[in-house]
């Protein structure tokens, strides 16, 4: 399976990723921890640069308080919080995303008071951002009368001052000491808009979202050329992928129409959403992953897929039935290790703590998405079971070789996946069509650690000790295999 892992050029003499530890990294330890561990400085305290960088686990818009607030409100996540769970990606959309018209509410005059926060915890939380661009600004469309559920996002009228802003983002936050933001926050990576191809969040044709991708990306390159950029993400088509894949079918004809060489590329990287909600996102996802790497091989863009939204809900909304978190927390794993399997690079779960009265309805399904509980929605602010199983997921797969997972098994309900860390290989097995003894095989240990990856619990409130959370054991290996009593999601580690 051969995966595209982002190598970010180095930059000019004197600054990030020249091998100098210079004094603004070494007072800023995040700001560059590739250049400080080549010196043997500063070294970054949790993982390596590297190991953070490959990472495939993502948190999705968090939403993050307000530096001015004394005390943290409930319902919100601080960075720290993100990185607690064992997550090293974070992506910021909507109002935690670049939004130019909440930068630049005035002509002229930009507050970056918001972004500086965001990115700057987020840095010092040891996390990676991919930041969501947003091109809508009121004054840019002062034709249009607003109202609620009326908002035009579409292909800037004032082009021009549109990308003086963006390129003024993207230079505040790369991090070269020129023009950069207090403490030099880093954002290598930029989303152009979100999910186009729905109406809610782009009024506008395919064609014109062409163009404003390619002269974002144009943009983005000049200010910073180690940018990583993406194509929109896909907005989870539900049942069939056609009508999505029509839609950037056209993003991508425009593109190639509009070729300034027969080798220009305007985006690195895609993404594609895609939720549990009907029980059958896994079948799903195999059909529009292979339908949109077709299409991309189509134009010649034969580059990494993140899924850049995924979640599944517990509880019971006002429409879709009771969820219970034990299943929230299995498909939760079930998701991030098929997807890895299948070559994709990140996955951003939806999202820490459930979000409240989203688009102003109370208690749908966006409500009870999440890891933690939000206490604004039934003053219940519990960790799920999700929450654990995620941490639990990181720390045992974290600095995996991710170009190499075998896919061992997926068949007659049993699921099982080799991974490769530090020399050593672990198993994660499943069972889908009830309990079932399976067979490992080819262990190089004379012991194996099975750890199951759903705590012993009913709901995540009554986790009291993560340490002791989860079932153990140890079991001799014969013959380099094991039998496995497979009842819930379970990681078997060669020790």
């Amino acid at each position: 399976m051969a995966l595209a892992i982002f190598l970010l050029p180095k930059k000019p003499k004197g600054t990030c990723g020249n091998g100098i530890c210079d004094v603004n990294e070494k007072t800023n330890p995040n700001v560059c921890p590739l250049d400080c561990k080549s010196s043997g400085e500063n070294l970054a305290p949790k993982v390596s640069a590297e190991v953070s960088l490959s990472s495939p686990f993502g948190i999705h818009d968090p939403k993050v308080p307000s530096e001015k607030m004394k005390t943290i409100p409930a319902g919100t996540d601080l960075p720290q919080d993100v990185a607690n769970v064992g997550a090293k990606w974070v992506r910021y959309a909507g109002g935690e995303g670049l939004v130019w018209d909440l930068v630049e509410k005035k002509p002229g005059q930009y507050d970056w008071t918001r972004n500086d926060y965001l990115f700057s915890e987020a840095q010092k939380a040891g996390l990676n951002v991919i930041v969501v661009v947003n091109a809508f600004n009121k004054t840019d469309r002062s034709d249009v009368k607003f109202s609620p559920g009326n908002v035009p996002y579409g292909k800037p009228k004032n082009m021009e001052k549109y990308l003086q802003f963006l390129q003024t983002a993207v230079e505040r936050y790369d991090g070269d000491g020129n023009g950069d933001a207090p403490g030099s926050p880093i954002v290598n990576f930029w989303e152009v808009e979100n999910e186009v191809d729905a109406p809610m969040f782009w009024k506008d044709t395919p064609e014109n979202y062409a163009d404003l991708l390619k002269e974002s990306y144009q943009t983005i390159k000049k200010a910073n050329p180690r940018a990583v950029v993406s194509l929109a993400g896909m907005a989870d088509p539900m049942e069939f992928p056609e009508k999505a894949i029509d839609f950037y079918s056209k993003i991508l004809t425009q593109l190639e129409k509009n070729k300034e060489n027969p080798n220009a590329k305007y985006f690195d990287l895609a993404g594609i959403h895609l939720y549990n909600f009907s029980n059958n996102q896994l079948d799903r996802e195999k059909v529009l992953i292979k339908a949109f790497k077709e299409l991309l091989s189509k134009y010649k863009y034969n580059i990494p897929i993140w899924l850049t939204e995924t979640g599944d809900y517990s509880g019971k909304p006002f429409k879709p039935p009771l969820k219970s978190e034990k299943v929230q927390a299995e498909n939760l794993l079930k998701t991030y290790i098929t997807s890895l399997s299948q070559g994709i690079e990140k996955i951003f779960w939806v999202t820490l703590t459930e979000w409240h009265k989203y688009a102003g309805l109370d208690n749908s399904v966006w409500d009870n998405v999440g890891m933690i509980n939000n206490p604004q929605n039934d003053g219940d602010g519990s960790r799920k079971l999700s929450y654990f199983t995620f941490k639990k997921m990181a720390e045992i797969l974290e600095g995996s070789d991710w170009r190499n997972i075998q896919v061992v098994q997926e068949k007659d309900g049993i699921n099982i996946y080799k991974f490769s860390k530090n020399g050593k290989s672990i198993w994660v097995a499943w069972n889908d069509g009830g309990e079932k003894n399976i067979e490992i095989v080819g262990i190089n240990s004379a012991q194996v650690k099975i750890t199951s990856a759903i705590p012993n619990s009913d709901a995540g409130k009554n986790v009291s000790d993560y340490s002791k959370a989860f079932s153990e054991a140890t079991k001799e290996v014969k013959n380099a295999k094991i039998l496995l009593d497979l009842n819930v999601p379970t990681f078997v580690e060669e020790k």
